[in-house]
């Protein structure tokens, strides 16, 4: 997961390079998809109030991957 994560934040440095372009579009998408299904996990751990600002955070870094694919 970890892993996951470093590679999402290198590729959103580089955003400059890949917006706008076709593959830069998928691969955003599949970030996004990524991130819904780890907001979606985090309540497997629990459901407290910091669980759900887990939730609301990873949900928030998912909708910003989903306009970067759209736009």
């Amino acid at each position: 997961m970890s892993f996951t994560i470093l590679s999402v934040g290198v590729y959103d440095l580089l955003a400059n390079f890949w917006l706008g372009t076709t593959a830069g579009a998928l691969v955003a998408g599949w970030i996004a998809a990524f991130w819904f299904v780890r907001a979606a996990t985090q309540l497997y751990l629990g459901r407290r109030r910091g669980d759900w600002f887990v939730v609301a955070w990873f949900s928030l870094l998912g909708i910003v991957h989903v306009l970067a694919a759209v736009q």
